[in-house]
C-alpha cells in the first residue's frame, strides 16, 4: 500500500527536477573595462574669467571639457580644480553624468584661496592614480597659462609615476 505512493512522491520529484535544471546557459561576464583612466584638471584662477576667448576663457574650457566628457565611451575619468589650491570634484569614476552635473558649479569664487598652482593639482591627480593602481594613465589640463617653475615640479610628478602618463594641456586664451 506505501509503495504506490512512494512510487509517486518519487516521479513527482523527478518531474520538479527535470523542469527546474539543471541549466546550460551561459553566463554573462563583466565587460572589462579600458585600463584609461583619465583626470581632467580645470584652470579656476582669476584669469580664467579674462574676455579674449568669447563669451570668457572658463566658459570656453567648460564648453571643451563637455565636449571631451561625451567623447569618452570607456574607461575612469575624474574631474580635479585647481586655484590656489587644488580639489577632487569627482574622483575617477566611469559615471561622465555626475561629473557634468558638478561642472555647471565650477566657479572662480567657489574656490578658497585665490592663485594658480597647477603643480598642486597634478600631485592630486598622481594620488588618484595610485589609488586606482592605473596602468594606463592619462592626464588632461585646461588652463591659461603654467609658470617654468610649476612646470618642473609638474614633469617631477609625472616621471615619479611607474607607469608611462599620456600629459596634455589644452590652453584657453589667446
Amino acid at each position: 500500500n506505501s509503495q504506490p505512493t512512494i512510487l509517486i512522491c518519487i516521479l513527482v520529484s523527478l518531474v520538479f527536477i527535470s523542469l527546474a535544471g539543471p541549466s546550460w546557459k551561459q553566463k554573462p561576464t563583466p565587460v572589462i573595462q579600458a585600463g584609461d583612466d583619465a583626470v581632467i584638471i580645470l584652470d579656476l584662477s582669476l584669469s580664467m574669467l579674462a574676455t579674449d576667448v568669447s563669451p570668457d576663457r572658463l566658459t570656453k574650457a567648460k564648453q571643451k571639457l563637455q565636449d571631451l566628457l561625451n567623447y569618452r565611451k570607456e574607461g575612469n575619468t575624474a574631474l580635479i580644480v585647481f586655484s590656489g589650491d587644488a580639489h577632487v570634484v569627482t574622483p575617477l569614476t566611469d559615471d561622465i553624468q555626475t561629473i557634468l552635473a558638478n561642472m555647471k558649479a565650477l566657479d572662480p569664487f567657489i574656490m578658497p584661496v585665490i592663485g594658480s598652482r597647477p603643480d598642486k593639482a597634478i600631485q592630486l591627480a598622481m594620488d588618484l592614480f595610485s589609488q586606482a593602481n592605473s596602468q594606463n594613465p592619462r592626464v588632461i589640463i585646461m588652463t591659461d597659462g603654467i609658470e617654468a617653475d610649476q612646470s618642473k615640479s609638474i614633469l617631477s610628478s609625472l616621471n615619479d609615476y611607474p607607469t608611462p602618463i599620456t600629459f596634455s594641456i589644452l590652453a584657453i586664451g589667446t
